[in-house]
Protein backbone atom coordinates (compact mmCIF):
# COMPACT_ATOMS: atom_id res chain seq x y z
CA UNK A 1 0.00 0.00 0.00
CA UNK A 2 1.44 3.05 -1.10
CA UNK A 3 0.59 5.94 1.39
CA UNK A 4 0.24 9.39 -0.09
CA UNK A 5 -1.45 11.45 1.80
CA UNK A 6 -3.22 11.71 5.65
CA UNK A 7 -6.24 13.45 7.02
CA UNK A 8 -6.15 14.75 10.06
CA UNK A 9 -9.70 14.83 11.95
CA UNK A 10 -10.61 17.69 14.75
CA UNK A 11 -13.93 17.03 16.50
CA UNK A 12 -14.86 20.19 17.84
CA UNK A 13 -17.71 21.84 20.21
CA UNK A 14 -17.55 25.16 21.43
CA UNK A 15 -14.13 25.49 21.40
CA UNK A 16 -12.77 29.61 19.96
CA UNK A 17 -9.27 28.03 20.60
CA UNK A 18 -9.03 25.83 17.76
CA UNK A 19 -6.75 28.78 15.96
CA UNK A 20 -3.87 27.12 17.61
CA UNK A 21 -4.48 24.10 16.90
CA UNK A 22 -4.73 24.29 13.39
CA UNK A 23 -1.48 26.48 13.24
CA UNK A 24 0.45 23.68 15.16
CA UNK A 25 -0.85 21.13 13.22
CA UNK A 26 -0.22 22.80 9.81
CA UNK A 27 3.59 23.81 10.89
CA UNK A 28 4.11 20.52 11.26
CA UNK A 29 3.86 20.15 7.14
CA UNK A 30 5.29 23.43 6.02
CA UNK A 31 7.07 21.69 3.15
CA UNK A 32 4.66 18.98 2.02
CA UNK A 33 0.97 19.27 1.04
CA UNK A 34 -0.22 15.86 1.11
CA UNK A 35 -2.72 16.17 4.23
CA UNK A 36 -6.45 17.67 5.01
CA UNK A 37 -7.05 18.78 8.22
CA UNK A 38 -10.97 18.54 8.64
CA UNK A 39 -12.80 20.25 11.65
CA UNK A 40 -15.80 18.98 12.06
CA UNK A 41 -17.83 21.61 14.68
CA UNK A 42 -21.10 19.45 16.96
CA UNK A 43 -23.27 21.73 17.66
CA UNK A 44 -21.24 25.08 18.47
CA UNK A 45 -22.48 28.13 19.96
CA UNK A 46 -19.10 29.98 19.71
CA UNK A 47 -17.72 31.30 16.89
CA UNK A 48 -15.39 28.51 15.90
CA UNK A 49 -17.14 27.68 12.97
CA UNK A 50 -16.16 31.07 11.56
CA UNK A 51 -12.61 31.02 13.07
CA UNK A 52 -12.23 27.86 11.20
CA UNK A 53 -13.84 29.24 7.67
CA UNK A 54 -11.48 32.74 8.14
CA UNK A 55 -8.49 30.47 8.75
CA UNK A 56 -8.71 28.36 6.13
CA UNK A 57 -9.90 31.55 3.53
CA UNK A 58 -6.67 33.11 4.51
CA UNK A 59 -4.20 31.01 5.70
CA UNK A 60 -4.23 27.25 5.00
CA UNK A 61 -7.26 25.87 2.24
CA UNK A 62 -6.17 22.31 3.41
CA UNK A 63 -8.19 22.96 6.28
CA UNK A 64 -11.73 22.51 5.65
CA UNK A 65 -14.93 22.88 8.22
CA UNK A 66 -17.32 20.28 8.24
CA UNK A 67 -20.60 21.62 10.41
CA UNK A 68 -23.25 19.07 12.15
CA UNK A 69 -26.25 20.98 13.95
CA UNK A 70 -26.58 18.23 16.81
CA UNK A 71 -24.05 17.56 19.66
CA UNK A 72 -22.60 13.83 18.84
CA UNK A 73 -18.83 12.71 19.42
CA UNK A 74 -19.76 9.75 17.35
CA UNK A 75 -21.16 11.27 14.87
CA UNK A 76 -18.43 14.06 14.03
CA UNK A 77 -16.00 11.17 14.06
CA UNK A 78 -17.69 9.16 11.67
CA UNK A 79 -19.00 12.06 9.54
CA UNK A 80 -14.85 12.69 9.72
CA UNK A 81 -14.07 9.52 8.02
CA UNK A 82 -16.83 9.66 5.68
CA UNK A 83 -15.69 13.25 3.65
CA UNK A 84 -11.57 12.37 4.32
CA UNK A 85 -9.52 12.21 1.38
CA UNK A 86 -6.48 11.13 3.21
CA UNK A 87 -4.81 7.35 2.65
CA UNK A 88 -4.81 7.39 6.28
CA UNK A 89 -6.87 9.11 9.41
CA UNK A 90 -5.71 10.41 12.65
CA UNK A 91 -7.96 12.05 15.01
CA UNK A 92 -6.68 14.70 16.92
CA UNK A 93 -8.42 16.25 20.22
CA UNK A 94 -8.94 20.47 19.79
CA UNK A 95 -6.84 20.97 23.12
CA UNK A 96 -4.06 19.56 21.68
CA UNK A 97 -2.51 17.74 24.16
CA UNK A 98 -0.18 15.84 21.96
CA UNK A 99 3.19 17.24 20.69
CA UNK A 100 2.25 16.53 16.70
CA UNK A 101 5.65 17.86 15.16
CA UNK A 102 5.76 14.06 15.25
CA UNK A 103 2.71 13.39 12.87
CA UNK A 104 4.90 13.59 9.60
CA UNK A 105 7.14 10.50 11.05
CA UNK A 106 3.98 8.71 12.15
CA UNK A 107 2.94 9.11 8.75
CA UNK A 108 6.18 7.58 7.81
CA UNK A 109 5.98 4.75 10.09
CA UNK A 110 3.20 3.56 8.66
CA UNK A 111 4.13 4.03 5.54
CA UNK A 112 6.95 1.53 6.42
CA UNK A 113 4.59 -0.94 8.39
CA UNK A 114 2.34 -1.62 5.12
CA UNK A 115 5.68 -2.10 3.01
CA UNK A 116 6.47 -4.50 5.92
CA UNK A 117 3.47 -6.46 6.14
CA UNK A 118 3.41 -6.86 1.73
Amino acid sequence: MHIKSISIIIPVCDNSHIIKTLNLICSCFESDNSYEVLVVVNGCKDNAPDLVKNFSKTINPNVKLIELTRPSKSKTVRRGILQSTGDICCFIDEDISKNFHDIPSVKQDLVNMFNYIK
